[in-house]
């Protein structure tokens, strides 16, 4: 039994919040009257990038859920930040090379050179934030779907300071890129400094997306940005047969020389998340875990 008016799509700062329902209840932190803190949630997905903790400071912030599960109430801080996931950072990225740099025509087809791209990718790309349309508003879906959007081949071109760049450029929300000089946020501060906001947050998991660079690419669960820098050093300067292990798929395995830097970027100039303790994982959280709980 059910009605249509009981039936409505989540918001973003709800599936955030339920994310940190679902991990924070999976680590037992809500059970047995626990005193432990609670967990915070850093969780990336292809096309946004939810962010959540607890706050001990009462705040008026349009971002804050009050929430009681139980005889525990909580101040919650839930972030959605669309167009940060991993697709539509790559698709940016893209979309401000093709400001940067002028379309080689080779034959017959149009081609854009990319510097998280070994020397030896190729992919028949379609880039939608090149169509000027904001993909994450819903009115421009059928837009999008009848408007030729621009197509070109992605052809690889590395360089790690270059890509490097890019993926923080991507990460802090930056519109242009100056491949000459390192893109840094606005007054160094990241899209949210979480540092600056006072919470009793002492670890943060990273999951989804993270999860899946982690798992794919074998590294210690508790991240280490320097160590993550210079592993993804190391992957841009494989070839496109080398990335193989990674994926059988040669387009998939591709994007991780971009992925690897746009995730640790997104910790440390994003999020300025530097010296916070972060665990990749677990695997297997979801939101939809506190609907199977509850």
């Amino acid at each position: 039994m059910y009605r249509k008016s009981w039936i409505r799509v989540l918001s973003g700062s709800e599936e955030a919040y339920y994310g940190w329902v679902a991990l924070n209840y999976k680590m037992g932190i809500f059970g047995n009257y626990s005193s432990s803190p609670t967990l915070g949630l850093l969780d990336l997905g292809g096309s946004s990038l939810q962010v959540v903790m607890e706050i001990d400071e009462r705040s008026d912030d349009m971002h804050i859920i009050r929430s009681k599960l139980g005889s525990i109430e909580s101040q919650i801080l839930a972030y959605s930040l669309p167009a940060f996931g991993l697709n539509e950072a790559f698709d940016r990225t893209v979309m401000m090379l093709s400001h940067n740099q002028s379309r080689e025509i080779t034959g017959y087809r149009s081609e854009l050179r990319h510097p998280c791209l070994s020397s030896d990718f190729v992919q028949n790309y379609t880039c939608y934030s090149c169509s000027g349309l904001d993909v994450n508003n819903q009115e421009n879906h059928a837009q999008l779907q009848k408007d030729e959007l621009p197509s070109f081949y992605l052809v690889g071109d590395q360089n790690w300071d270059q890509c490097k760049e890019i993926a923080t450029a991507a990460a802090i929300n930056s519109s242009t890129i100056n491949l000459s000089r390192p893109a840094v946020g606005k007054n160094g501060s990241g899209i949210i400094n979480l540092n600056a906001v006072g919470q009793p947050t002492t670890r943060f998991h990273a999951l989804s997306g993270f999860f899946v660079v982690y798992n794919m690419l074998d590294l210690s669960p508790k991240a280490n940005l320097t160590k993550l820098w210079d592993l993804g050093q190391r992957l841009c300067s494989e070839s496109q047969a080398g990335l193989s292990s990674i994926s059988a798929n040669p387009n998939y395995a591709g994007h991780f020389c971009f992925r690897l830097p746009f995730m640790t970027s997104l910790i440390e100039n994003a999020l300025c998340l530097g010296d916070t303790d972060i665990i990749f994982g677990p695997g297997d959280v979801s939101w939809t875990v506190r609907s199977c709980a509850g």
